[in-house]
């Protein structure tokens, strides 16, 4: 995707780099946080209640929440399939560990080259569809420059919905939920919103029994 933007013209160059977990605070931590103490205090029985404990979290420059639906989601993976090498290797022909990178640079990359004044110099170094990669967060550390496209594809496309309508519950979810509403223990309103559910099995909810086993696992009655 950063590729195809880059190969867009939309955008120059775009450095991903991963942080290190336990060893970095973005201000978007404060808010998450924000958002899990107040949730501590809230009932929490629908999708629909995580909206409004979102947008009640903050009094003052409330946060906005933008709704997506099943059929919002792109399917960037399958897009990836067909154009991206299964394995990576550099143009040297080293294999090069996906998960050990730290730092992906597309488009065009910063690199110390030696200059024609005869000093080294940062300069800006185009690479078109090749990825650069790092495996440290050092400036200095040489990249690895890898030719990610299958022979003959291009970075870019339009990927196609990952979903066409609303993703069915697994029928096993679906029946501990129908167990739920039918043992009293939400509201009216909850249970008719987790029977209508879309789900595999259309004999779900008839095979349903609040007595099942399945059900077992989950001490309802004493929470």
């Amino acid at each position: 995707m950063w590729a195809a933007l880059c190969e867009s013209s939309m955008y120059e160059q775009i450095d991903h780099i991963y942080l290190i977990r336990g060893h970095t605070f973005l201000p978007n931590d404060r808010d998450f946080a924000l958002i899990e103490k107040y949730k501590r205090k809230q009932e929490v029985l629908l999708p629909t209640d995580y909206v409004r404990i979102i947008e009640d979290t903050r009094t003052t420059q409330p946060f906005k929440v933008e709704v997506m639906q099943s059929i919002d989601m792109m399917d960037f993976k399958s897009l990836g399939d067909q154009n991206v090498k299964a394995q990576m290797k550099s143009v040297d022909g080293e294999k090069v560990k996906m998960r050990e990178v730290m730092w992906f640079s597309y488009g065009a990359s910063q690199d110390y080259q030696l200059a024609e004044s005869g000093e080294m110099e940062w300069v800006t170094v185009p690479h078109g569809q090749q990825v650069w990669c790092r495996f440290t967060h050092n400036t200095m550390e040489p990249w690895k420059k890898m030719n990610f496209l299958k022979r003959g594809k291009a970075a870019g496309g339009v990927p196609t919905r990952k979903h066409t309508g609303p993703v069915a519950l697994k029928e096993a979810k679906y029946r501990d939920l129908v167990a739920i509403g039918r043992k009293g223990l939400v509201p009216e309103e909850v249970k008719e919103y987790y029977e209508s559910l879309p789900h595999d099995g259309a004999r779900a909810l008839q095979n349903t029994n609040p007595d099942d086993s399945s059900d077992d696992e989950y001490d309802y009655a004493d929470e």
